[in-house]
């Protein structure tokens, strides 16, 4: 998540107009000390974080609802050598897991050290619910579900034809687990898993927004109309009515715009970020339905159309977080790699 523009994107994905996630778990964050939370921080959610020490790239950061109340949770003989983040809320664990494709440890410590979080975890809350997530790369699906009797959740392929973002449950937690393409560019695929878990009401206030749909066919048809279209206005001498003249034309434009580009209302809320303009709520909508249709080849070209319009609408925004990055405030670039899980979670990974 390089990008400056990757903050935003996100919040759209996991807020209340995208996946509306509970918890999301980014992994490979590139953070490091100067990154304040304050910086990358989403409205409504709690960041966690474990930053990789000394060598760059790496990290997890756990973004939580700030209704969930949740806590660090950190094993007795904890090792920061593995880029591994527990998060309690309650009686459910969240694990965020970062294992790159050439670690420093071998795979067999990383697996002890999960097996010893797990069996800590049991012994101390014997109900507990289970959820680790991440980036696995090469351990093996079999592999990581045989040393911790976890349950391997995510059926689809993440990046091309390999299943290298997982989610592990200790007993069936989710109904819905899809693979899709996030607003976020990546070659990963961001995986969504939904439970049947009612979300918290909060209050917030509406307003009806106004705009126009765009669509290429709505331009073909302008396009069309307009090369043939003749204003019926006369050139403006000196001393003519040129008042009358722009009347006329303003009149026209104003027809064609109602004509080709009519206007639709949608309904925004105070919980939605400032860039959310009703042309961007409404594709949100759309690819929600696209997905529920399981139409994911149809939203994921939407969603990248979204995270477009998204960088164009905070340009100006971006443009001024820059001028504060280059004389020394605070830095708001999330880096490269990231995934998204949630207790209604969202798996996300970009790069």
């Amino acid at each position: 998540m390089s990008k400056p523009h990757a903050v935003e994107h996100l919040a759209t994905d996991i807020g209340p107009n995208g996946y509306d996630s509970d918890i999301a778990v980014i992994v490979e964050t590139h953070f490091k000390s100067k990154h304040m939370d304050g910086s990358v921080g989403i409205t409504g959610y709690n960041i966690f974080r474990h930053d990789r020490a000394r060598r760059k790239g790496g990290g997890v950061a756990v973004y939580m609802r700030t209704s969930l109340h949740a806590t660090v949770w950190r094993l007795t003989n904890d090792d920061d050598t593995f880029e591994l983040l527990w998060i309690r809320t309650g009686e459910v664990f969240v694990g965020a897991l970062y294992h790159p494709p050439k670690p420093i440890y071998k795979y067999e410590a990383l697996l002890n050290h999960l097996e010893q979080s797990l069996e800590q975890i049991e012994r101390q809350f014997p109900a507990a619910t289970i959820v680790l997530c991440g980036d696995f790369n090469q351990l093996k699906d079999s592999v990581i579900c045989e040393r911790t009797g976890l349950l391997s959740v995510v059926k689809q392929s993440t990046r091309g034809d390999r299943i290298l973002d997982r989610i592990y449950v200790s007993s069936p937690t989710y109904n819905t687990v899809r693979s899709v393409t996030s607003v976020l560019r990546s070659d990963h695929k961001a995986v969504v898993a939904y439970a049947d878990q009612s979300q918290c009401p909060q209050v917030k206030t509406s307003t009806k927004l106004v705009y126009r749909r765009r669509t290429p066919s709505q331009h073909a048809a302008f396009l069309q109309c307009a090369a043939d279209l003749d204003f019926g206005l006369a050139r403006v001498d000196v001393g003519s009515d040129a008042q009358s003249q722009f009347d006329q034309f303003y009149t026209v434009a104003c027809q064609l715009l109602d004509a080709f580009y009519p206007e639709c209302s949608i309904t925004v809320t105070s919980h939605d970020p400032s860039y959310m303009t009703g042309y961007v709520k409404a594709m949100l909508h759309k690819k929600t339905c696209l997905l529920r249709k399981g139409r994911v080849e149809e939203a994921s070209a939407l969603a990248r159309r979204i995270g477009n319009e998204i960088t164009r609408r905070t340009k100006t925004q971006l443009s001024l977080l820059h001028e504060n990055v280059d004389s020394g405030h605070v830095s708001a670039i999330l880096p490269a790699n990231s995934i998204m899980s949630a207790v209604s979670m969202a798996l996300l990974q970009n790069h």
